[in-house]
């Protein structure tokens, strides 16, 4: 039964002898005065006085109604299951430590991006040149495939700029020493091919049969000249988004080895198919990871034949589109997805501090020496494991198959997981160059590998996180929807009003729908019962969790969901404009 000085006793019974105060939030809804959502107030968080009552973006308190208790709301499905760890960036060695800590200050990027994009710059820099022999025949090329996941205004072309820029200076000098000896292979070879036509012309016509002769003769020997010396072309290093026929090509040309970089996605709809009626093509960059042969024969083109392929990819991209390929069984079942390193850091967008310090002169030199030094060595080096690295490495193998068994981490990803030793022994001999001058009584010690470890480990997490993330279509809507909830620390609210202040993102009422669903169903909100006695449908309103909104089991923010990370602090459907959501 209601109390006397029930609200809503007097919402429901219209004869009520007491009247609504003037200035109440019906009469200010029925007047339309607009007020600023954002105004001061000396009210508590979601008093009736706090809340603006009219007007577009405006809230209006719902009618009070009994709060449940704690125990009554029922245990909460958090968004976030677990947090995941920051990038160990101790494990790395000084001169990436260094690099990785400053560029990320500068930037106000996480360290995991920097980190994670430097490996695969040191990866591409020996990549076929050294090749990890953990031991018998087990042999790992030092090519790495990584992406990093991270929502729009993350600066991830300002970072991938720097990290790669030595490899990039590398390419642009030895194209500008190149580029003279090959004007001038290219003039020889055309003054050849003009020949050879010329010859072929008289041993095809001439009347004079030992002109014939000799000249089919010469054609014979200057073709097979012409098919042994390659086409001259500039050196290359670094690609961008490439098909699966030219990065074969460019392994060919290139010494068999090219690393394909890029702040953008569009490489997987490349390898979705885009340019191709045939369905996805990338057996190329599957066999390219491996260093195994590749033979391509086709109609019309001339014979491809790469022998140790190493193909090094570092993508840094949004997470819409690993959402896209997550989805998508020809990427996750024919092995694509499990090639790859994940790294899905937490976003700092509204929290970056302005005018950060650059990196030192000192810190960037030194990385840009680093990488330099690996990109010109010039032999070839099969890197073996001391003892001590072989024992603890066999102890790692252990503890990886034991994930991978039945309720263990990898047993939902061991697709994933059944490359995890090998890209801890392509990571080990990684951080081993890194550190040392390139002889050949190299060896991976034990230090080299345990640091490998620790990244394997952070691997693990953001993996599980990217490859078995929720993919409920209303997830990210409400998301973004309990953070704007959060953010306004509403406890009562009618559904008109929220769509009304979220238009943008839910351009009708029925968007909002599925998201209040979802967060229902996680019993972040409940419904509250319509009040009668009112002419026309009695609004949609609805309860926050106080525990949520109390502290009692707040949900902490977490690094866990990809879809966090777009809609964390930022308004995707605004083109990625940037909107402080402040703590969550």
């Amino acid at each position: 039964m209601n109390m006397p000085n029930d609200p809503r006793r007097n919402a429901a019974e219209p004869n009520s002898k007491q009247p609504e105060p003037k200035g109440s939030h019906n009469e200010a809804a029925s007047e339309g005065r607009p007020e600023d959502l954002h105004r001061p107030t000396a009210s508590p968080p979601g008093s009736d006085a706090s809340w603006p009552t009219s007007g577009p973006g405006s809230v209006s308190p719902a009618a009070n109604s009994p709060v449940k208790t704690p125990q009554e709301w029922g245990e909460i499905d958090d968004f976030e299951k677990t947090n995941l760890p920051p990038f160990p960036v101790d494990a790395l060695p000084e001169v990436l430590r260094d690099f990785v800590t400053e560029l990320a200050i500068e930037t106000q990027t996480p360290p995991d991006m920097a980190a994670m994009l430097s490996l695969a710059v040191c990866a591409a820099a020996i990549a076929r040149k050294v090749e990890i022999h953990p031991r018998g025949g087990w042999m790992e090329p030092s090519n790495l495939f990584v992406v990093i996941i991270m929502g729009p205004a993350n600066r991830k072309s300002q970072v991938l700029r720097k990290v790669a820029a030595p490899l990039v200076a590398r390419e642009d000098h030895l194209i500008a020493a190149k580029r003279e000896s090959i004007a001038s292979e290219h003039t020889k070879r055309r003054q050849l091919e003009a020949r050879l036509k010329s010859l072929e012309k008289v041993a095809g016509e001439s009347p004079n049969n030992n002109k014939r002769d000799k000249a089919a003769l010469d054609a014979k020997e200057l073709a097979i000249q012409l098919s042994s010396t390659p086409i001259p072309v500039s050196p290359r290093l670094i690609a961008d988004n490439i098909t699966e026929e030219k990065l074969e090509q460019m392994l060919l040309d290139h010494g068999e080895r090219i690393a394909c970089f890029s702040a953008e996605g569009g490489i997987f709809d490349i390898m979705k198919g885009k340019y191709s009626s045939a369905g996805p093509q990338f057996d190329g960059f599957l066999k390219a990871h491996a260093g195994d042969r590749i033979v391509t024969d086709r109609m019309g083109r001339a014979s491809v034949v790469v022998e140790r392929p190493a193909l090094t990819c570092a993508y840094a991209v949004q997470p819409q589109v690993m959402k896209a390929i997550t989805g998508d069984d020809a990427f996750r079942g024919r092995g694509l997805m499990a090639r790859f390193l994940y790294a899905s850091p937490e976003s700092l967008v509204g929290r970056r501090d302005v005018a950060a310090p650059a990196m030192s002169l000192e810190v960037a030199e030194s990385y840009a020496a680093c990488v330099e030094r690996m990109a010109s060595f010039d032999g070839e080096l099969e890197l073996r494991f001391s003892l001590d690295a072989d024992i603890r490495l066999r102890k790692w193998e252990s503890e990886v198959e034991e994930m991978l068994d039945v309720g263990g981490d990898l047993e939902y990803m061991q697709d994933w997981g059944g490359k995890l030793a090998g890209a801890t022994v392509r990571l080990a001999g990684i951080i081993e160059c890194v550190d040392s001058t390139f002889d050949e009584s190299l060896l991976v010690g034990i230090r080299s590998l345990e640091r490998a470890i620790q990244i394997a480990r952070y691997a693990i997490s953001h993996a599980d996180a990217v490859l078995e993330r929720p993919d409920s279509p209303s997830y990210d809507d409400a998301q973004y929807l309990w953070r704007w909830l959060r953010k306004k620390e509403l406890r009562v609210f009618r559904r008109r009003d929220v769509y009304q202040a979220l238009k943008r993102r839910f351009p009708e009422v029925k968007h909002i729908a599925p998201a209040l669903s979802e967060l229902c169903e996680r019993n972040f909100l409940r419904v509250l019962p319509k009040v009668t006695g009112k002419i026309g449908a009695p609004p949609m309103e609805y309860e926050v969790n106080p525990c949520l909104l109390d502290g009692a089991t707040r949900p902490q923010k977490s690094q866990n969901s990809v879809s966090s990370l777009s809609e964390g602090f930022e308004d995707v459907s605004n083109g990625g404009e940037s909107e402080d959501w402040g703590a969550p």
